[in-house]
């Protein structure tokens, strides 16, 4: 069996002009989902700067 964790909370942010914009373009390039894509950058964000919390 898969080891799947199953997605439960929705967690919402401000973000200005810019940064819209910018999600959307790596979104178009991508063709990811923008949750997808803010959930990979909170990843390396922790993965980088915070390593004792991925344990």
């Amino acid at each position: 069996m898969e080891n799947i964790l199953k997605r439960e909370d929705f967690v919402r942010i401000r973000i200005n002009a810019i940064e819209k914009e910018r999600l959307l373009k790596i979104e178009k390039l991508t063709g990811r989902k923008r949750s997808d894509i803010v959930r990979e950058a909170m990843y390396r964000f922790i993965k980088e700067e915070y390593t004792q919390f991925l344990n």
